[in-house]
């Protein structure tokens, strides 16, 4: 599970690679996920889903631009970032 402020060192090896991170929100606010430092040859594809798996924010960025998804207002519970490259529509 994700805590606030944690920055994860992640992969995306290749075309077919999808990471999932568990988010428990305590309270009210608001969930922000960025990719950082992405190879020109790809961008990022990134979704937040709630624990109904329904969506509620999806994000892509071009190839070697950093991604991002943010102003969410989370009731407290348990939601879930999805980051893949950007040539993917949609996980859940």
């Amino acid at each position: 599970s994700v805590k606030p402020g944690d920055r994860l060192k992640i992969a995306l090896n290749d075309a077919e690679d999808v990471d999932y991170f568990k988010v428990d929100v305590k309270k009210p606010g608001v969930l922000f996920a960025t990719t950082e430092n992405v190879p020109a040859e790809f961008g990022t594809f990134l979704q937040i889903f709630n624990s109904a798996t329904q969506e509620l924010d999806r994000e892509s960025s071009g190839n070697g631009n950093n991604g991002f998804v943010d102003q969410v207002v989370c009731s407290p519970g348990t939601y879930y970032i999805v980051v893949a490259r950007n040539s993917f529509t949609n996980y859940t």
